[in-house]
């Protein structure tokens, strides 16, 4: 039997904002090439105006309340499927501080046998919890909370990336978890 080699999609400018709303990140594709720019942004005046940016691009970025920090996941490594690939970044004002792996941030390792394939179907998404205990993302400070598809709950100093706690989530749920409840209904 033959398959059709799959395509992805064209990538696509993505937007967030601070949990106060009061800044915006975009992160812009650079055609033919897996760079591109995020511009973190601040709301004055009805206009934004640019308070840093980057040479890199992202399906999943979040930014921290006075977009001091970034967060981001590595598109380019998860394509690869290696465990040694960098997965998660911090950035505070343009400056890197922080890089985890995404097999130091999985406890299921079988995830890597088929992370092209879900990766090729959801994009970063499909290793980030839909649904969890507390929000993903930055809180009121420059803390970070992230859970992984596989119900790993950290929490991130976001002005230095260093974890400072991880626990189960138990009421984590992934793309896998709602698709897997959808057919078996």
């Amino acid at each position: 039997m033959c398959f059709a080699k799959y395509e992805p999609a064209p990538a696509k400018v993505i937007e967030t904002v601070s949990p106060d709303s009061s800044v915006v990140a975009q992160a812009f594709p650079r055609r033919g090439s897996s760079a591109g720019r995020i511009i973190v942004s601040r709301h004055k005046d009805d206009k934004l105006v640019k308070l840093w940016s980057l040479r890199t691009y992202s399906e999943w970025i979040r930014v921290s309340n006075g977009g001091d920090v970034l967060a981001i996941i590595v598109w380019k490594a998860l394509k690869r499927g290696n465990p040694a690939e960098l997965f998660l970044e911090f950035y505070r004002r343009g400056k890197l501080v922080a890089q985890h792996r995404i097999g130091d941030l999985y406890r299921n390792k079988d995830i890597f046998k088929d992370l092209e394939f879900l990766t090729h179907l959801s994009g970063p998404r499909a290793l980030v919890a839909v649904s969890a205990s507390s929000p993903i993302g930055f809180g009121a400070s420059f803390d970070f909370h992230f859970v992984t598809g596989d119900k790993l709950a950290y929490d991130f100093d976001g002005a230095t990336g260093k974890i400072i706690r991880v626990a189960l989530d138990e009421a984590a749920r992934s793309l896998n978890d709602t698709r897997g409840s959808r057919s078996n209904q």
